[in-house]
Order: C-alpha cells, then sequence, then structure tokens
C-alpha cells in the first residue's frame, strides 16, 4: 500500500470518528435536555406535598448564601441527579449540571418567584428550570444561583 493511500485512509477514519463523535453528544445533549430534567421535574411533583416542608427545613438549618451539607438535605432532595444545593435568601437552587461555561438546575422559591429571575416554570407550584452562562451578563433571564 502506498503512502498515499495509508494517509488517505488514515483521513478517513478520522473523519469517520469525529462523526460518530458528534453525533454521540447531541444524543447525549437530547438525552440530558428532555430525561434527567424531566425526570426530576415529575419527582418534584410527585412530591409536591413534602415540597415547602422540605424548603421550609433547609432554610432553618441552613444560612442564606451557603452550600447545604448531603447530610442536611431532606429526603426529597436526594435525587442522584442533582449534584449541589444552595441556599439563598428566598430560594433553594438545586444543580443538575455544571460545566465551566453553564450551569443548569431548578429553583424552589420559598413564597413566589422573585421579579429578578425569569426561569422557565414547571408543572411543580414554585418550581422554576434555570439556566447559566457565565459568557454571558448576569440579567433575569441569566443568573446564579
Amino acid at each position: 500500500m502506498s503512502n498515499k493511500l495509508r494517509k488517505l485512509l488514515k483521513l478517513l477514519i478520522a473523519i469517520c470518528f469525529g462523526g460518530l463523535l458528534a453525533a454521540s453528544l447531541v444524543l447525549v445533549s437530547l438525552h440530558f435536555r428532555n430525561g434527567v430534567m424531566d425526570r426530576i421535574e415529575d419527582h418534584l411533583l410527585a412530591h409536591q406535598a413534602e415540597l415547602q416542608g422540605a424548603v421550609e427545613a433547609v432554610f432553618r438549618d441552613c444560612d442564606a448564601g451557603s452550600r447545604v451539607p448531603s447530610a442536611k438535605l431532606p429526603e426529597v432532595f436526594k435525587i442522584t441527579e442533582i449534584q449541589e444545593v444552595f441556599v439563598e435568601s428566598d430560594h433553594l437552587s438545586l444543580v443538575v449540571s455544571h460545566n465551566p461555561d453553564t450551569t443548569r438546575g431548578f429553583r424552589v422559591w420559598f413564597n413566589e418567584q422573585s421579579v429578578d429571575y425569569q426561569d422557565q416554570p414547571t408543572n411543580a407550584p414554585g418550581v422554576y428550570r434555570f439556566r447559566y452562562c457565565n459568557d454571558y451578563p448576569d440579567s433575569p433571564s441569566n443568573r446564579f444561583p
């Protein structure tokens, strides 16, 4: 086999591998976007009766501006997909995914959603989806936590 043919074959293999990798990333992204977030929303909706008491318990046990240690998390928030929980003065931020640029998750409001945030409402009362990207300036639709 000639050297040119060998190089061409390697290039074709690299292109095919790159295409497979890109397709895999798209599928994983679609799965996360529609699968994990929907499962968590369904879980919070199914445990709606416990949700307000759980939020109150976290507010009682943790200071605003802090990360909630897993030992202090109520059972309703102990879902494997929830990576971190942050306490703010009027809501909890449930972080589902985080990479260097983007953080996604849910905000669970203690009373009602603040006008300072423009998150996507869910079917669970007081629960909103958020997406924060640190490449963009803070705004009502791009705020963390």
